[in-house]
């Protein structure tokens, strides 16, 4: 039997009527649906478990800065910088992470325990994680620094104690992203460690420098070097001193042979006149002893000649006397010539001494220069100790400053003074928050007229058969004359509206009856 069944166009527009008509055709799935939402409405709130929650309020700030584990010197910032979007985020991953969450279902729980822990025991905390995290819930709370984080448990109690124990976990592993535990007593012992390390470092220096007898190895060397300057100096000035002074002694030399040791300082004339009273007596005494002679002797005997000729001489020498004059001259020391000599004298000594002090200046030159060496041969091992000791000392004194930053940063995670802080602590309400009598019973009358609805909208979007007059003149452009009850069995089905067949002007009888199938599928 072919099939006349042809899908409808709905109407462009729906009148009062119409959907009384869809209603009343379809009250059988409306008096089963909708009773059947409310009262699985009413069972889920009288029968459903009362759940509590409580609340609190996590506030971020950028008031402490994190401290950096480095060698280097930390420099703290004073600068307060806003908090971005970005840490509200990361403070709640935090808060839902399984470090934070892992001892608040399961206390005791670390990843150590993990470790060694079985199957079965990591499947059973999985299982308390995994409630913990369907009750809890962080929101940030829009244009603020503030977190709102909740917890949603079986009794007001059980509820506050979870958020709490999450809180102190949350702050706990905060201290621990902030700073990691035992810097302090890493500090301590470094700073120990190099103390040590300083004073051995130092004992080697300063025996060092009581050997070789100086406190600076650099104020030494200066020190010599000056006095090696000095001595140069002082041997150049003396060389040119004994220069000049050689000068001087040639020239002294040159002087002392051209100049006269003695001068004439005065010169008198005097008369002869003691020689001449001289001679006249010996000339009176020389005539008397010739007369003497004559009575003895004869004028040619050789004694008479000998006084002849000695009286001859006398009055030859008497009247020389007598014509001539005496000149009496007066001489002394050349001062010149003395003046010269002494300085001469004088310039000789101070050669000498100059070449004295000149060796004595070579030699203290010649040991100044190998001290001088000596020290600068020091100056490797010196440089070490010192550098050695000087690096140590700065290192000591690094991790004692930090040392007592991290005693700081442990009293400030005493005093639970960080970035994040707990603004609000957990609540305690005894107002269930789940179910909610009014509103779950609104929500499910809401619920169930939506479903209905729905369901109805589907059934007629489905629907094949034409039901109503209008939908017949609708269909096929015509208006309908007559409606005439449909029979199934000899019996009129008035209650049943598609049991009814629709006839328009100018249909023939044929046309109708192939149009319309009953339920059944049997021609009419």
């Amino acid at each position: 039997m072919p099939d006349h069944t042809t899908e409808l166009n709905k109407p462009s527009a729906l009148t009062p009527r119409d959907i009384v008509d869809v209603l009343f055709r379809h009250r059988r799935l409306i008096l089963t649906v909708m009773p059947a939402a409310f009262l699985l409405t009413l069972a889920f709130v009288f029968l459903t478990a009362r759940k509590y929650q409580s609340e609190m309020k996590i506030l971020v700030q950028n008031t402490r800065s994190n401290v950096i584990l480095t060698a280097d010197k930390t420099n703290a910032s004073t600068t307060v910088a806003d908090v971005t979007e970005q840490q509200i985020n990361s403070q709640i991953e935090i808060l839902r992470s399984r470090d934070v969450l892992d001892p608040v279902a399961e206390a005791g729980w670390d990843s150590r325990k993990a470790a060694f822990a079985t199957p079965e025991a990591v499947k059973k905390h999985d299982k308390l994680v995994t409630a913990l995290e369907k009750g809890l819930a962080a929101d940030p709370v829009r244009k603020s620094n503030v977190i709102t984080v909740s917890f949603v448990g079986k009794s007001p109690r059980e509820a506050q104690a979870t958020l709490q124990k999450v809180s102190a976990a949350f702050l706990t592993e905060q201290q621990q992203l902030l700073r990691p535990t035992g810097a302090s007593d890493f500090f301590n012992a470094e700073a120990e460690r190099y103390r040590h390390e300083w004073d051995e470092a130092s004992k080697a220096f300063v025996a060092f420098q009581q050997q070789n007898q100086f406190v600076s190895l650099t104020d030494q060397e200066e020190a010599l070097a000056k006095q090696v300057s000095g001595a140069q100096d002082a041997l150049r000035a003396l060389d040119v001193n004994m220069a000049e002074l050689e000068g001087r002694i040639r020239g002294s030399k040159q002087s002392l042979a051209d100049a006269q040791e003695r001068q004439v300082t005065s010169i008198k004339t005097v008369p002869n006149q003691q020689s001449v009273q001289e001679l006249s007596t010996l000339l009176v005494t020389l005539r008397n002893k010739r007369t003497t002679l004559l009575t003895q002797f004869k004028p040619t005997d050789r004694l008479v000649a000998e006084i002849e000729q000695q009286i001859a001489q006398t009055q030859s020498a008497l009247t020389a006397a007598q014509n001539g004059s005496s000149q009496e001259r007066t001489t002394d020391v050349n001062p010149t010539w003395q003046q010269i000599r002494a300085a001469n004298y004088t310039n000789s000594i101070n050669r000498e001494a100059m070449s004295s002090q000149r060796a004595g200046l070579q030699r203290e030159l010649a040991g100044l220069q190998t001290k001088l060496a000596n020290t600068e041969a020091l100056t490797v091992q010196y440089n070490l100790l010192k550098t050695r000791a000087d690096n140590l000392r700065e290192n000591y004194q690094l991790y004692v400053q930090k040392m007592e930053q991290a005693t700081i940063e442990d009293a400030m995670d005493e005093r639970k003074l960080s970035n994040v802080s707990i603004a609000q602590q957990p609540t305690l309400s005894y107002l269930p928050v789940s179910p909610k009598p009014l509103t779950d019973i609104a929500l499910g009358l809401i619920s169930a007229s939506f479903i209905t609805f729905a369901l109805l909208y589907f059934a007629e979007l489905g629907r094949v058969t034409i039901v109503t007059p209008r939908e017949l003149e609708l269909h096929t452009g015509k208006p309908v004359l007559v409606t005439v009850p449909f029979i199934r069995g000899g019996i009129p089905n008035s209650g049943a509206s598609e049991n009814y067949l629709y006839i328009s002007h100018g249909d023939s009888l044929r046309s109708v009856l192939d149009r319309h199938v009953d339920p059944k599928g049997a021609r009419v």
